[in-house]
């Protein structure tokens, strides 16, 4: 799913950079896990839906135009 939200915001918008995308998503999501992993939290689907929102949300603001 994610791997078809980059190649939509590469198709949409000359502004995105899917290289650097395809970088930093791994790395988001790693965050979350990780940090969800020292709280003990044990829902996966909760975490998979907080890392899908962050990734979503990341893709969008890449897909903008950039801030001069």
């Amino acid at each position: 799913m994610l791997a078809r939200a980059t190649v939509c915001c590469r198709r949409a918008s000359p502004f995105g950079e899917p290289a650097v995308a395809a970088r930093d998503l791994p790395a988001i999501a790693k965050g979350i896990v990780d940090a969800a992993d020292e709280r003990s939290e044990t829902s996966a689907p909760a975490l998979e839906a907080r890392v899908l929102h962050a990734a979503h949300g990341y893709l969008r603001v890449m897909c903008e135009e950039p801030l001069a």
